[in-house]
Formats: structure tokens, C-alpha cells, sequence
């Protein structure tokens, strides 16, 4: 499915100093464990002098290396946030987009960080009754499916928070995909489909087979569960795909199994899409 599209990647330069950019970056995170290894060594001596009021050299040594372990802990520290930054964004530009462009090829990531329409869109599609917090979303993606209709798929974290002071706690909400299809279907037409555990639930005014088999398909490949809603017109996805698609420092740049359930993702929502809309609009 993806072979070909994975092939190309690996082969590209750019592929060659991602590699090497996440290696430098796991070699940091490396050492700076390391740092807080010999400051927590290094805590420990100094709390032991404190009741013996004594200090061999071993212990000043320690002392010394827990203090060049605190320097070195924080200037790594920056390094690794800046080049987490940097790594995030190849990430998505090198691996991702060849794969979202497979899907269609006008399809791209937006920096636009829009959040009160993420929120709005969340609150919209009638997935949760309760009020969200706090909303934190990776690169979205902006295109069309077809001629007039555009998508918008965020990957979001959101969560509530309940209590207030010190009895404060977070709940997390929902992590995974929300997208959006801005089309105009007629109020008139309704669709609720719940895909769980590999089974689909279709609540519809539309009797149409497509529809029940791309649903039950996407559930059978992905094992994903999911829930679709037409709300004001518009077609809403909840996918549950939690940091599966998601870049990971320590996992292998090119997963193919779990960039192929991205891929079947991204298709399912633009073919189900499109035939909701060729359905209604009829």
C-alpha cells in the first residue's frame, strides 16, 4: 500500500539527517538522565554530611560533579527543547506530508493554531457535554476533498479541569483526531455512526451499503474506535488514535504499520466523505 511512498522517503537526503537528528537528540536525553542521576548521588552525599559533619574527598568530588551535573543538566536541557522543535517539524515535513499528499495531493500542514475554532468545532460536534479547559493540538491539516468542500483534521489533546487549589485534578478528555468536512448538508439528513472494537453502529436516514461498508472497513483494518456525526450541515470525525501517529524519539522513524493505519485514516475520512456528500446533495 505504502512501499513505494516509504521507499522514497528512506532514499532522500533529508530522510539520512533526520536520522541523524533524532540520534543526537536520544544521546542528549541520554546524558541528561545521566545528570540527574549524579545530582540526585550528589543530594544524597550532602544530606549525609549534614548529619556527620564530615566530608572526605569522595564526598567533595561528588559534591563538585553534582554541581557541573546542574549546569550541564540545564544548558542540555534548551539544546534538546530547540532541537525537539526542529525534529517535530522535519518529522511531519519528510515522513508525513508524502503521505497525506498519497491521500490527495492538495492536502498540507497549516501552522495556523486556531484555538478558539478548534474548541468551538470540539464543542459543535456534540461529542462531549462537558465544558473543556484546556486544548493543545499539533500541526493541523487544511485541504479540500473535492472542488468546493474543505477538511480540517487537528491532532488534540484536550482535558478538564475539575476542583479548584489544591483539590484541582485533570481529566483527560480526548486525545486522538477531531476533523471537520465544511460542507452544507441539508438538516433534513441525519448520521451517527460508532465504530468499537471492531463493530460499527450506524443510526441514519440514509440507506446507503457504501457507507456501512467504508465504515466497517476502516474498523477492521485499524482496530481504531471512532464516531461520526453530520451536526449544522457539517460532517464531524472523532478518532481515537491517542500519540499512535504522533513523532517518537525512541521508536523507529518509519513504522510502516502504523503510518499504513494513518494513511487508511486520512482515506476514510475523505471517501466516506465524499460519499455522504454525493448522497445528499442527489
Amino acid at each position: 500500500m505504502l512501499d513505494e511512498v516509504l521507499k522514497n522517503i528512506e532514499n532522500k537526503s533529508d530522510f539520512k539527517k533526520l536520522e541523524k537528528q533524532v540520534n543526537n537528540l536520544r544521546k542528549m536525553i541520554i546524558i541528561q538522565f545521566i545528570c540527574l542521576i549524579l545530582i540526585a548521588i550528589s543530594l544524597i552525599s550532602i544530606i549525609g554530611n549534614d548529619t556527620t559533619l564530615s566530608m572526605n574527598t569522595f564526598d567533595m568530588i561528588l559534591s563538585v560533579s553534582g554541581l557541573l551535573a546542574i549546569l550541564i543538566f540545564f544548558l542540555i536541557s534548551k539544546l534538546i527543547n530547540r532541537n525537539k522543535a526542529r525534529f517535530k517539524t522535519n518529522y511531519y515535513d519528510i515522513i508525513m506530508l508524502p503521505i497525506i499528499r498519497k491521500v490527495n495531493s492538495n492536502w498540507t500542514y497549516s501552522d495556523e493554531n486556531n484555538m478558539p475554532e478548534i474548541i468551538r468545532d470540539f464543542i459543535v460536534s456534540g461529542f462531549y457535554e462537558s465544558n473543556i479547559d484546556e486544548v493543545f493540538n499539533e500541526k493541523s491539516i487544511r485541504g479540500k476533498i473535492n472542488i468546493d468542500i474543505n477538511i480540517i483534521i487537528h491532532q488534540i489533546n484536550s482535558i478538564d479541569i475539575i476542583g479548584y487549589g489544591q483539590h484541582t485534578k485533570l481529566k483527560n478528555i480526548f486525545n486522538g483526531i477531531l476533523a471537520v468536512v465544511e460542507t452544507n448538508i441539508d438538516k433534513k439528513f441525519n448520521l451517527s455512526i460508532e465504530g468499537n472494537n471492531g463493530f460499527v453502529k450506524i443510526y441514519s436516514t440514509l440507506n446507503d451499503i457504501k457507507i456501512k461498508n467504508l465504515a466497517e472497513t476502516f474498523c477492521k483494518n485499524t482496530l481504531l474506535d471512532f464516531d461520526l456525526v453530520i451536526r449544522n450541515g457539517k460532517i464531524y470525525f472523532r478518532i481515537f488514535s491517542g500519540n499512535r501517529f504522533k513523532e517518537h524519539i525512541f521508536k523507529k522513524l518509519i513504522d510502516k504499520h502504523t503510518l499504513e493505519n494513518y494513511y487508511l485514516t486520512l482515506n476514510f475520512m475523505q471517501e466516506i466523505s465524499n460519499e455522504i456528500i454525493r448522497i445528499t446533495y442527489n
